[in-house]
């Protein structure tokens, strides 16, 4: 009841606050309002700066107090009627109150004590809360306001006594905790920062020099100024040193941003949670509308219940866009359990691999119609490893020779019995060099068949690349009044094949150009 008629006694003046005629420009409230814009702007600055991290929202939620306070202050110097003044005086008390709990929750958190000391950050907050109506509603801490040299000012009366000792005590276990972390800390980077950090709050604290003048002593309020000097000061600390040291949440966040594949994690009701630029970019959404999407919405065929999920599982599906097209996608699955042991949330990291299969699909293609042309050519085709064993023959091959593929495979050609003596060292030497990159051409020889007739052939040699490098030779055998060359049209069949694989590789990874440049090199 109490606190009603108190607030029915404020209510008619309530509509003055609102006139502009009620003020007047007051010099001394100019310092006050940039102190204001100063400090939002440091909160703002930090809050960005350290990308939403919790010490960054502390130290934002740090400055709001202080800039309600400042607000209310400014428009009470420029109030010109007591009765306006002493609303804004009253106004302060919606933050004044909290900023010693919200510095120790700063405080707490920038130490990385938080979650210790938790706990005691509630009850502070709950004892400004409680301080916080007992100013503004009742004449127990605030009395009213008298006009001093530098406009209208608050009186304090005996029963905020409970409150200043509130207030300082919090801030002197703030100022404390930085003390001892500051002695206890090894040099470095964070140390640096805490004893920055600490000056700050020194600064800060002789704000309290303003309650001298709410008991009527003849002090100037400059606890604003303070306040600006405590926003420079971190400003530089936070700049220098920043809030937060890389830690491996902090640094998962970064690198799970910056990675190249899609990241997206759902909760054990299938909806995502957390979705990175890769991820947005995939399934063409916004990440607004992507994090709280259901996945069966999403990509349906990711669905499944997070307790089936096998960590380290790899898998591949196929995902068809909004736009109707389908996307080839390699799954790699994980869970997060949390400290129970109870599963929370299902990791997925996603690549799409659409090109890349597009890319085996062709070269599978290509592999077979080349097969195709070794099996139909009616020219003998004997193709040698890098140590001059038999490693494909194909059937015109077998023919010729008079044994099976399977039978040659592994046996060292100039060894064999189907040269004769006098041609060995000509074809070892051809074999060596089209080893080395040297261009070779054809020689004739004599095969020396099962049944003991020798049978005169020219062999033209060429070079069997692999990833980039000579792996073998190849062996088109042909007898020298053959009137169409087989080898040239080998060749020129090979090398239409090429230019096949090579334009639709060359389209697939167009935007990659070192990919183009090794395509453009590809030899079969």
């Amino acid at each position: 009841m109490f606190y009603v008629q108190n607030f029915s006694l404020l209510y008619p003046v309530l509509k003055d606050v609102a006139d502009v005629t009620c003020y007047t420009a007051n010099p001394h409230a100019l310092p006050v309002f940039f102190t204001l814009a100063a400090t939002l702007i440091l909160g703002i600055y930090v809050l960005l700066r350290e990308r939403h991290s919790a010490v960054s929202v502390a130290f934002f939620l740090m400055t709001l107090p202080a800039a309600i306070w400042l607000f209310a202050f400014g428009m009470m110097l420029c109030s010109e009627r007591q009765a306006v003044a002493h609303v804004w005086a009253r106004a302060e008390y919606l933050g004044v109150p909290f900023i010693p709990a919200a510095v120790l929750h700063f405080t707490l958190r920038v130490l990385g004590h938080y979650q210790a000391h938790r706990r005691k950050v509630l009850a502070a907050f709950f004892a400004a809360a409680a301080f916080a109506p007992v100013a503004i509603f009742s004449k127990l801490i605030l009395s009213g306001v008298s006009l001093r040299p530098y406009g209208y000012y608050p009186e304090y009366a005996a029963g905020a006594l409970p409150f200043l000792l509130f207030f300082g005590a919090v801030m002197v276990v703030s100022l404390m905790l930085f003390v001892r972390e500051s002695r206890r800390s090894q040099p470095s980077v964070h140390r640096s920062r805490i004893r920055c950090l600490l000056a700050a709050f020194l600064i800060a604290d002789v704000a309290m020099v303003d309650y001298l003048a709410k008991f009527g002593l003849p002090v100037y309020p400059f606890g604003y100024a303070c306040i600006f000097v405590f926003a420079l000061v971190s400003a530089v600390a936070v700049t220098r040193y920043r809030l937060v040291d890389i830690t491996p949440s902090f640094a998962a966040e970064s690198i799970i941003g910056t990675m190249s594949e899609a990241v997206l994690v759902s909760d054990t009701e299938g909806i995502v949670r957390l979705a990175n630029d890769a991820c947005c970019d995939l399934f063409k959404m916004d990440r607004m509308e992507l994090i709280g999407s259901a996945l069966a919405l999403v990509a349906p065929v990711l669905e499944k219940p997070v307790e089936t999920t096998v960590a380290g599982e790899h898998i591949e599906v196929r995902h068809e866009l909004a736009d109707g097209r389908e996307r080839d996608l390699s799954v790699k699955e994980s869970v997060i359990r949390d400290s129970l042991g109870r599963l929370v949330a299902r990791v997925l990291v996603l690549r799409d691999v659409t090109a890349l299969r597009s890319a085996e699909r062709a070269l599978k293609e290509a592999r077979e119609h080349l097969s195709g042309l070794y099996r139909e050519m009616p020219e003998a085709v004997v193709v040698l490893d890098e140590y001059g064993r038999f490693s494909m023959v194909n059937p015109s091959a077998e023919r010729l020779l008079g044994c099976e593929g399977r039978t040659l495979s592994g046996r060292i050609f100039v060894m064999s019995t189907f040269l004769a003596p006098a041609t060995v060292p000509r074809m070892l030497q051809m074999i060596r060099n089209v080893m080395q990159g040297m261009e070779e051409p054809a020689i004739p020889f004599e095969l020396a068949a099962e049944d003991g007739v020798r049978i005169p052939l020219e062999a033209y040699p060429s070079a069997v690349r692999h990833d980039g490098r000579i792996a073998g030779v190849q062996l088109i055998l042909r007898h020298p009044k053959d009137q169409l060359s087989w080898a040239d049209a080998m060749r020129r069949a090979r090398q239409e094949v090429l230019e096949s694989v090579r334009g639709k590789l060359e389209e697939l990874f167009k935007d990659d150009a070192k990919a183009v440049e090794k395509i453009r090199r590809l030899e079969f």
